[in-house]
């Protein structure tokens, strides 16, 4: 039941928004429990290299015990963001993304990496 699933067009998407990785694997996931995926849908997108974003989450791994866990995390959603943009827009915009994350003016970026930095130090030593 329901509309036919343009394939082609969320393979598309999945490359716009830089979700291939993602993507193809949840599409693998279906397709074993005998959900009627193409497979050739799932080996292109399996064989496409993962986004800058995508490397970076895939990196953390879930992990967040270092101390720029959330400097990596908040870099990867503003690449993915950002994609498609010159690469001045790119890393003049990093700053204004990540002080709006943070809830500080983007002056205040830097001190802030180092103040959060110290923080997750100090708890991992007494926590």
């Amino acid at each position: 039941s329901g509309d036919a699933i343009d394939w082609q067009q969320l393979e598309r998407s999945a490359i716009d928004c830089g979700l291939t990785e993602a993507t193809a694997a949840a599409l693998a996931y279906l397709d074993r429990w005998s959900m009627p995926i193409p497979g050739e849908t799932v080996r292109r997108l399996g064989s496409r290299r993962p986004s800058l974003a995508e490397r970076v989450e895939r990196d953390l791994g879930g992990r967040q015990t270092t101390a720029l866990w959330y400097l990596r995390f908040d870099a990867a959603n503003y690449l993915r963001k950002s994609s498609g943009w010159p690469v001045h827009r790119r890393l003049g915009g990093l700053g204004l993304y990540l002080g709006a994350q943070w809830g500080v003016p983007a002056n205040r970026v830097p001190q802030e990496v180092i103040t959060r930095s110290l923080r997750r130090l100090a708890h991992a030593r007494t926590g």
